[in-house]
């Protein structure tokens, strides 16, 4: 049988029936030799593509102040009298004179809402 090197030919067969891989074809028994070698270059590129995606969208805020979000009074039970010793103003979330870090709006220094933790040491 002549051997050729058109793909659509017939492979050439050993006298035991079985076909002998040309240079070209390779074997099944070649096996990469290291871990370069298993991971594609396009696999790489998505890979890390996507990960500096995903950083960019969860990390990157042009400006966190902007990001925060605040509940309404009414979603945090906020009343404007204290509920025993908790008060706005022992808060850790109170910025004077009348603003919070989680509430919306204005809110009193003697104020209460269910989120409140207190100062350390106050």
């Amino acid at each position: 049988m002549e051997s050729s090197n058109d793909f659509n030919s017939t492979p050439e067969l050993e006298e035991n029936g079985e076909h002998t891989p040309t240079a070209r074809e390779g074997t099944m028994k070649e096996r990469p030799s290291s871990l370069s070698a298993l991971v594609s270059r396009r696999a790489l590129l998505q890979g890390g593509a996507g990960t500096a995606g995903a950083a960019i969208i969860l990390g990157a805020t042009p400006n966190s102040a902007s990001a925060v979000v605040k509940l309404s009074p009414k979603v945090v039970a906020y009343q404007d009298h204290p509920n025993g010793d908790k008060r706005c103003g022992k808060c850790v979330q109170f910025q004077p004179p009348n603003a919070c870090k989680i509430v919306d709006g204005a809110v009193s220094p003697e104020g209460y809402c269910r989120f409140f933790v207190p100062v350390a040491g106050a």
